[in-house]
């Protein structure tokens, strides 16, 4: 899931809507992206077997690359 943030819903889209998201079993990515400035920040769930874990790589510079995973 890739949300672009903004000030109205940045709050949300980080708190209420991700922790939703993160209950659902199949969700694995959440991507937020700012629309202020060249800033991506890339949850991804890791797996072992007793419990799941997000990961968070973050990306501040512009000609940065980053890639979502396929399901």
């Amino acid at each position: 899931m890739v949300e672009v943030l903004s000030p109205s819903t940045e709050g949300h889209d980080r708190g209420d809507k991700f922790r939703k998201y993160r209950s659902g079993s199949s969700f694995c990515e959440y991507v937020l992206v700012s629309q202020i400035e060249p800033y991506i920040e890339q949850y991804y769930k890791q797996e072992d077997e007793n419990n799941s874990l997000w990961q968070l790589q973050v990306y501040e510079l512009s000609g940065q690359f980053f890639s979502i995973e396929e399901m």
